[in-house]
């Protein structure tokens, strides 16, 4: 049979505060969002440990479950009178564990540990506003759904020229006026280090803005969750905003030159 303290990394004289703390670290760890490469693998471990702590922090369960193990925790107790008595079943729903002891279904948060004894859990505001229309810096929490480390980032990622907006990535591209003006086909690597190429049809002004669906980060709003486990994967969006490396002087030719083209352009 199963054994719950060994899922939740604990020995059988644990507290109810043991099994709290167990289960809030291994929760976080091994929520299947927060590795998205090893999806399968995570969703049987953290069902394994919302079932673990479902069972053991019940008093009544946990109390049949050390003395007859998960056979007759699920079978029942055999009784003189009644035959069997109980029978317990995990209700499948792991996302409500987790729910029920952070108070969300969002694994990317900051969140207080529970007081166990009854008192309300305390939650704190999610990190990530998905109603921010400022780019914000990655965070630690947001990197870790790529990365163990910021050091494992590879070096070819231009990970200072990336940010957040709420769910969709805001990345500046460092183009010369040269290009800009001449509209010149762009290549960029993501967040997660996958080439796209790009073609430009316009000329590149600091206003300009690409639009590239679904490369932002994936939605862990409650309601995208069971989505995102069966493999339709919501994404934010990636934009594009350019950085035009204006030259610090130009020579009385280059200027005439300038001028020659802006003639030609309005008389176009």
């Amino acid at each position: 049979g199963k054994d719950y303290y060994k899922i939740l990394q604990i020995s059988r004289d644990s507290n109810r505060e043991d099994i709290a703390n167990s289960f809030r670290e291994l929760a976080v760890k091994y929520h299947p969002l927060r590795e998205t490469k090893s999806l399968e693998d995570k969703s049987y471990i953290f069902s394994e440990i919302c079932e673990a702590y479902d069972v053991l922090s019940n008093p009544e369960t946990k109390i049949i479950y050390d003395q007859y193990g998960e056979k007759l925790l699920k079978e029942g107790i055999p009784t003189p009178k009644d035959g069997l008595k109980g029978g317990y079943a995990f209700h499948g729903d792991y996302l409500e564990v987790f729910r029920s002891f952070f108070g969300t279904s969002n694994p990317f948060i900051d969140i207080t540990m529970p007081v166990v004894g009854g008192s309300k859990k305390k939650v704190e505001e999610e990190k990530k506003d998905c109603s921010s229309t400022v780019p914000v810096p990655i965070d630690p929490e947001t990197l870790s759904i790529y990365y163990s480390s910021k050091d494992e980032v590879p070096k070819e990622i231009p990970l200072d020229d990336i940010r957040m907006r709420g769910y969709d990535l805001v990345q500046t591209y460092h183009i010369s006026l040269q290009d800009a003006l001449l509209s010149t086909p762009i290549s960029i690597i993501t967040l997660t280090g996958e080439r796209i190429e790009l073609s430009i049809d316009e000329v590149i002004t600091p206003q300009t803005e690409k639009k590239i669906e679904g490369k932002g980060l994936p939605l862990i709003k409650e309601k995208e969750y069971m989505e995102n486990l069966l493999g339709k994967q919501k994404k934010g969006d990636l934009y594009i905003v350019f950085d035009i490396e204006f030259p610090t002087r130009l020579t009385q030719e280059q200027k005439d030159q300038l001028k020659e083209i802006e003639e030609i352009a309005e008389g176009a």
